[in-house]
C-alpha cells in the first residue's frame, strides 16, 4: 500500500510527541511516529514508517528500518540494526551490537543476547525461537 500511494505522490508525514527525546543529530524518514516519554539517543537512524510507543530507549548508533516496530517500555542499546518490518514487544530488551532480522518478532518481555536474523517469533530469557 505504502509503495503504490508514494507512486500517486503521496507523501507520509512524520510525527513526534512533544514528550519525546530526540538527540539532534539522529536521522528520521518520512510516516514515522514517535509516542511520550521515547528517547532516541546520538546517531540513531529511522528509516520509513517506524513506530516508536511510549517510553522506549533506543541507544546510540541504531538502525530501525522501514515498517518495523518498537512496543512500549522496549530499551534497544547501542549499535542495534532492527530490520524491515520486525516487531519488538512490550518491555523487551536488546543488548548491544546485535541484528535483528526482516519480519522478525520479539515477544514482550524477551532479553536478545544473541543476532536474529532468522524469520520467526522469539521469546524469554534469552529469546529462543518457538515458530
Amino acid at each position: 500500500l505504502y509503495n503504490k500511494l508514494k507512486e500517486y505522490g503521496f507523501s507520509f508525514p512524520s510525527i513526534v510527541h512533544p514528550h519525546a527525546w530526540i538527540a539532534s543529530n539522529c536521522i528520521m524518514g518520512e510516516g514515522c511516529a514517535i509516542y511520550p516519554g521515547a528517547v532516541l539517543h546520538d546517531n540513531v537512524q529511522l528509516e520509513n514508517c517506524v513506530l516508536i510507543n511510549s517510553n522506549v530507549a533506543i541507544g546510540h548508533d541504531t538502525l530501525c528500518c522501514s515498517f518495523s516496530t518498537i512496543n512500549p517500555g522496549a530499551s534497544l542499546a547501542g549499535g542495534i540494526v532492527i530490520g524491515p518490518r520486525a516487531y519488538i514487544g512490550i518491555g523487551s530488551s536488546i543488548i548491544e551490537n546485535i541484528n535483528i532480522g526482516e519480519n522478525v518478532i520479539i515477544g514482550g518481555g524477551a532479553t536478545v543476547v544473541n543476532s536474529l536474523l532468522e524469520k520467526g517469533t522469539y521469546v524469554g530469557v534469552p529469546a529462543k525461537r518457538i515458530q
